[in-house]
């Protein structure tokens, strides 16, 4: 068992210092690498390029050809499994490029017909724009070879924005050596510098599915700090502004439902009304300059159509699981901390307002919006006065946001943001929160990065109880070649607060040390990678508190990748953990092996075992489950996804609580533009507690169907309908609820 008290926590502390100083002693400076160019083709007057994926137009003929993509991943430096020929064209208004892609192994071209976005187990190419050139964020376009689009947007930090959607042209044809593709993207589409000398930046890459393997050009190292300082120089760029910068979207809802009333029994229509049966939403952009935009919106819709439904509780009030799809919220998303706005917790937003961009080396992020029905804190255990789920409860709030960063040099930056969150009932302020940080990020050398900051929190009820509480956070991390490690300290008071954003766990100290080291092979074992972290969270910060650690956790994972793309990977973790009065401590161990090496049938099975917490009681158990997943893609129109998973709880000689859930979905791609998707999923147990989120009645089967029209990001049709089925003990199947909708909407420019 534990040890208890200051003990304990001195204990921890001197592993994690010792540990810590074994990491940072592998600093080192690194080499640095010339950075290549690629000439651009311009269009000549009258001159125009036919997306269609048939590479016959002169301007092909006339522009530089890039060639010799090198390999990245899984390893560096090795030679790709097939040519590939590159062309870069513009116009004033558009960038064209086109890819002539070829295999060693024409046969395992994997091209299948999918909703936009979904290409990730096709072969690939991409383009990586760039347009600012100071290698921190840039706009990423990855094709299927039948030209199915998906876009995002990187930063350096690592950070991404893949809920990002924007409008460009592509298309794309298997042939017999290979594929070709071809794109046009609108220079309106994506922001970029005017007024100054152009300093573009560009990486190509290539993505080998069958095989997990990625080729670039230029070639990339790791130990030559982060892929966006990599890229070439991209010349001869030259836009000019089409339009007047305005676009504006506009969606419409309709609902019709049946729940089972409570004192009948019998399903009922929910009476029509406004906006829960008609929902109308608008949203404007104006693009004030190439690089700034300024966004509002009225009542934007909050529905996830457009995302699958992974988690298995339907309906939720903000769903963590499931990617932010509001177009209002994720323009420029990547440019606001989201240690301080998650914007999921802005719930049904009557109306918003929003500016971000960036000019030369400062880039400013503000937002505000009007919430119809807040969410409360995500602090469970110690509730923030004024903001539990009875105070918003009949509520609404004002949230407001708003940052400042600056860029240093080529990889630091520093940033100050505020954020504040305002609770009115009955028509007068009930409760607030205001929250200020400052945060930075700078760079060592090329390869290890030092991120620092501290902030500052008022929160609590008007004229009541109010919370004042500092946090702070120091980390270093290095990432090279063949290895990456890292330490971070950070410390959250009792006091401290983060009402917009999903904090859950103030009055903490939490040091955190991790590591990984990999290994290249050119055999049947490609890759060996071994990482392991160490975690320790001590609590007590109060003045009147006695810092005490609560929890620690050793975390150890060996990765196997072997030729033809199956993975296998053991961890094994050992954990201790302070849980109502009792030190318990433990270990699990966690097995997977996955197999995506052919391209109609990918599988995978995993399990774990070892001891955890019986929450209901405080008491130490054992836990087993098995988990099993299937992919079929037997045609270019189908996929059928399979899941299923097992939990057991408890030993033979306690009561075993036994939690089974399963999942099938079915993908059908009519063309590009239509689909058709179905979806059930389930959960059924024995012998349940409360505390593990079901109770013995709670066995339940959600069906969904949907059926979607989207021609181009933002313009779409959605035909749906969802059904819940519920059965007890005794087997009785009822339907507790029935939904149908339909959406509507569309996207203009001008």
């Amino acid at each position: 068992m534990l040890a208890s008290g200051a003990e304990a926590t001195t204990t921890g502390w001197r592993q994690f210092l010792f540990l810590s100083l074994v990491a940072l002693s592998l600093l080192a400076p690194r080499p640095s690498a010339a950075t290549p160019a690629l000439q651009v083709a311009a269009l000549r007057d009258g001159e125009s390029v036919r997306v269609d994926g048939v590479l016959d137009e002169p301007i092909w003929d006339r522009a530089e050809v890039v060639s010799g993509l090198v390999g990245t991943r899984p390893s560096e430096g090795f030679t790709p499994r097939g040519p590939t020929r590159i062309r870069v064209a513009a116009s004033a208004t558009h960038l064209y490029v086109s890819w002539e892609a070829r295999w060693d192994e024409p046969t395992r071209v994997r091209a299948n017909y999918s909703r936009r976005e979904d290409i990730n187990q096709d072969d690939q190419v991409a383009i990586y724009l760039d347009p600012f050139g100071d290698g921190r964020r840039a706009y990423v376009f990855w094709l299927n070879p039948l030209g199915i689009q998906q876009d995002l947007v990187i930063t350096a930090e690592g950070g991404f924005n893949a809920a990002w959607d924007t409008l460009w042209d592509s298309a794309g044809r298997v042939v017999d050596e290979g594929y070709d593709v071809e794109i046009a993207i609108p220079f309106r589409s994506i922001r970029f510098p005017r007024g100054v000398t152009p300093n573009w930046k560009v990486l190509f890459k290539r993505k080998f599915t069958a095989h997990r393997e990625y080729a670039s050009w230029p070639a990339t190292r790791r130990d030559l700090g982060p892929e966006l300082q990599q890229y070439a120089s991209l010349e001869g760029i030259a836009p000019e502004r089409s339009g007047i910068g305005l676009e504006v979207n506009g969606s419409v809802v309709g609902r019709a439902s049946q729940t089972r009333d409570g004192d009948s029994g019998e399903l009922t229509w929910v009476e029509p009304s406004f906006p829960e049966t008609v929902d109308p939403g608008f949203g404007l952009k104006w693009q004030a300059t190439p690089s700034l935009a300024l966004n509002a919106t009225l009542n934007p819709d909050f529905s996830q159509v457009e995302a699958d439904p992974d988690q298995i509780d339907n309906n939720l009030r903000f769903a963590l699981a499931v990617p932010e799809r509001r177009a209002f919220f994720v323009e420029g998303n990547e440019l606001f901390d989201r240690k301080l706005l998650y914007t999921r917790s802005v719930v049904d937003p009557l109306y918003g307002v929003k500016l971000s961009g960036k000019q030369g080396p400062l880039s400013v992020a503000v937002l505000h919006a009007m919430d119809e029905s807040p969410a409360g804190s995500f602090v469970r255990e110690r509730p923030t006065p004024g903001f539990t789920s009875e105070d918003v409860d009949g509520a609404r709030s004002f949230v407001t946001y708003a940052s400042l960063g600056y860029d240093l040099g080529r990889r630091s930056k520093v940033s100050l943001a505020w954020s504040d969150k305002e609770v009115l009932k009955d028509g007068e302020l009930h409760s607030s929160y205001h929250g200020l940080k400052l945060a930075g990020t700078f760079a060592i050398d090329s390869i290890t990065t030092l991120a620092s900051g501290v902030g500052l929190s008022e929160s609590g009820r008007e004229g009541g109880e109010r919370l004042l509480g500092p946090m702070g956070f120091l980390s270093v991390e290095r990432e090279a070649r063949n290895y990456e490690v890292g330490v971070g300290v950070m410390a959250f008071s009792p006091g401290y607060r983060a009402e917009n954003a999903y904090f859950t766990s103030p009055d903490r100290l939490q040091a955190d040390l991790w590591g990984e080291r990999s290994f290249d092979f050119d055999a049947a074992l490609r890759r060996l990678e071994l990482s392991g972290s160490y975690s320790l969270i001590a609590r007590g910060l109060g003045p009147e508190e006695r810092l005490k650690k609560e929890s620690a956790n050793t975390s150890l994972e060996l990765e196997a990748l072997f030729a033809g793309n199956m993975r296998a990977s053991v961890e094994a973790t050992f954990w201790q953990q302070r849980y109502g009065g009792a030190d318990l401590e433990g270990k699990y161990v966690e097995l997977e092996i996955l197999n995506r090496g052919h391209h109609i049938v990918h599988a995978g099975l995993g399990g774990g075992l070892g001891e955890a917490i019986r929450y209901a009681d405080a008491s130490l158990t054992f836990q087993r489950e098995v988990n099993l997943w299937l992919e079929l893609r037997p045609l270019r129109r189908l996929q059928v996804h399979l899941f299923a998973a097992v939990d057991f709880l408890g030993t033979e000689a306690e009561d075993l609580e036994r939690l089974l859930i399963y999942r099938a979905r079915v993908i059908a791609p009519i063309t590009r533009a239509l689909s058709f998707r179905l979806i059930a999923q389930g959960r059924t147990g024995e012998g349940l507690s409360v505390e593990r989120d079901l109770v013995e009645s709670a066995s339940r089967l959600d069906l969904s169907a949907l059926v979607t029209l989207s021609p181009s990001p933002g313009t779409a049709i959605h035909l749906g309908y969802g059904q819940r089925l519920v059965w007890g003990l005794e087997g009785d199947v009822t339907t507790e609820s029935r939904d149908i909708f339909i959406k509507a909407s569309g996207l203009l420019r001008l």
